[in-house]
């Protein structure tokens, strides 16, 4: 029995160092599921292009309130019309406005006072068309290290990550029923792991793609026929002031804009960049129809993993000495 608890022990102290270590695939550093159970937050990333707007079209159309939606810009091409038109369209009818960090330059190649300007030049740029100043960022896999992380967040900075890819980047050039049957099977083959409007996600799609507006009913058709509710990445992670107030490191979190909340109820070559299948990033655990789909989801005390590890720990150590 002592022989038992000791090994018992030493796989707490194990899994308690792992969740404290940084990664993009820890929760703790990079949110990866809504908090709420039955809810999906879906991010478009990549963008804006033209393709932002017919997104937009679409998924209103198919009955998704533009309050729900959640676009993640990159800087780079917002000079042109073409970019910046769209996303001044979907940020004035609602939709969240997140970050997605800029394709000219390398993150984790920068020092922690040129992340800090590159921030606030493009939070800028993003407010300027949209008026919300964002709060959360997408920020690239490959060029993340716990360094540059820490610079981001000192600037009032939220990094989120996913935990279901759509692929939607794969079917870029194909005919519209594959892509439609694919990016709809990515969705299946990770919602479908588990009972329905049971789990917790976050999903990445790219506004960059044609594929992706072919897809967008689709996939709102599918989410809903799984029992999940499509949200933004605010209601999301249970944030009631998503927005920071200004660009700088000082600005505070704001509450959404009024018009969002009144509606809220009901790279260089500008090619999308691949990302990893639907069953890493958190999604691995959910394809093992396990609790563990839901990463980084607070318990109903808020407790976090580290707190149940520590609690563990004592317990066996209290059960080692009283044998």
């Amino acid at each position: 029995m002592t022989r038992l608890l000791v090994t018992l022990l030493a796989a707490v102290l194990t899994a308690t160092t792992v969740l404290a270590q940084f990664s993009y695939d820890n929760p703790t550093y990079f949110p990866s599921a809504c908090k709420k159970q039955g809810q999906i937050a879906v991010i478009y990333a990549e963008g804006p292009s033209k393709y932002t707007s017919l997104i937009y079209q679409n998924l209103v159309a198919a009955g998704l309130p533009a309050a729900n939606m959640s676009f993640f810009p990159v800087t780079t091409y917002l000079k042109d019309v073409t970019s910046n038109v769209p996303l001044s369209q979907v940020g004035k009818a609602g939709a969240f406005i997140g970050m997605r960090w800029t394709t000219q330059q390398k993150l984790n190649s920068l020092s922690a006072a040129q992340i800090a300007t590159q921030l606030e030049s493009d939070c800028t740029q993003i407010m300027t068309y949209t008026g919300k100043a964002p709060k959360y960022i997408f920020l690239p896999r490959d060029q993340v290290d716990e360094t540059s992380y820490n610079a981001v967040k000192a600037q009032g900075y939220v990094p989120v990550a996913y935990n279901l890819d759509s692929l939607d980047y794969t079917f870029n050039g194909t005919d519209n029923a594959t892509c439609i049957n694919g990016v709809q099977t990515a969705y299946i083959a990770t919602l479908g792991q588990l009972t329905a409007g049971s789990a917790y996600w976050i999903a990445l799609q790219r506004d960059l793609i044609q594929c992706t507006v072919d897809s967008a009913a689709t996939v709102y058709t599918t989410i809903k026929n799984y029992g999940y509710t499509w949200v933004d990445i605010g209601t999301c992670l249970g944030d009631t002031s998503p927005y920071k107030t200004s660009c700088t490191a000082s600005g505070a979190s704001a509450p959404p804009p009024a018009s969002a909340a009144a509606s809220s109820g009901a790279s260089a070559t500008k090619a999308p960049s691949a990302s990893p299948s639907a069953t890493t990033a958190g999604g691995a655990a959910a394809a093992t129809g396990t609790a563990a789909a839901k990463p980084g989801a607070a318990a109903p005390a808020r407790f976090s993993w580290s707190v149940y590890a520590t609690l563990a720990i004592a317990v066996i150590i209290a059960a080692v000495v009283r044998l």
